[in-house]
């Protein structure tokens, strides 16, 4: 199914049915690669019935909820608001799946549920303490309440990013931290003040190492 040999991956289906029967794990596989061949099946139909039939199958469940996203409509708060729902229901059967506080925080940053994004977000931290990506995306929220108090937050953040992979985005962030405190408290201290001039030669390292150094915009 991975190197899409749909040929070949339904001739083991077909055997693995013919001697094992309609055992979960098989049904799985056969869920699977209409998942990623579809010929005409219908999907969710399939994970629903997974789901039914064994309410502990959260994987199942989640591959169910994660179809329905295809019919929210966007436009319509009501049919967000659902979805929302439908995710809190599910991490209140299974309140340690990370899968599911990474797409409710998703969903949250679409409709400028800002705290609640955050919320999602640090109990992610919790299966994943190092992943750079979700502390950068927890340094942008906090940014974006443009107040010191929140900036000195995302500050955190964005620097235990940077020990784990200085990015571009982190360095960035911390500057733009700096600014916010700045404007609004007129002054900075040392330890921010470290942070902003470490962030600056940082950057300056990187663009001198960019491919993108001699290129000229202008033309």
């Amino acid at each position: 199914l991975e190197l899409k040999n749909f040929e070949e991956a339904g001739i083991i289906l077909k055997d693995l049915l013919k001697n094992f029967g309609k055992e979960r794990n098989i049904i799985k596989l056969e869920i699977e690669q209409y998942e990623i061949n579809p010929q005409g099946r219908n999907i969710p139909l399939g994970y629903k019935k997974m789901m039914l039939s064994d309410p502990s199958d959260n994987d199942s469940i989640k591959k169910f909820i994660m179809f329905m996203k295809l019919s929210v409509d966007l436009n319509n708060k009501q049919s967000i608001n659902d979805y929302i729902d439908i995710w809190n229901l599910y991490l209140e059967a299974f309140m340690n799946d990370p899968d599911a506080y990474n797409e409710l925080s998703n969903v949250y940053l679409m409709v400028n549920e800002y705290d609640k994004a955050a919320f999602c977000l640090e109990e992610l931290l919790l299966h994943s303490p190092n992943d750079y990506k979700v502390l950068n995306k927890l340094g942008d929220i906090y940014t974006s309440k443009n107040n010191p108090e929140d900036a000195r937050t995302a500050i955190k953040f964005y620097s235990r990013s940077v020990l784990i992979n200085p990015t571009p985005r982190a360095f960035f962030g911390i500057q733009n931290c700096a600014s916010i405190i700045s404007k609004k408290e007129k002054k900075l201290d040392d330890k921010t003040k470290k942070l902003v001039n470490i962030s600056k030669k940082e950057l300056s390292k990187m663009y001198d190492n960019s491919p993108f150094k001699s290129f000229d915009v202008n033309k």
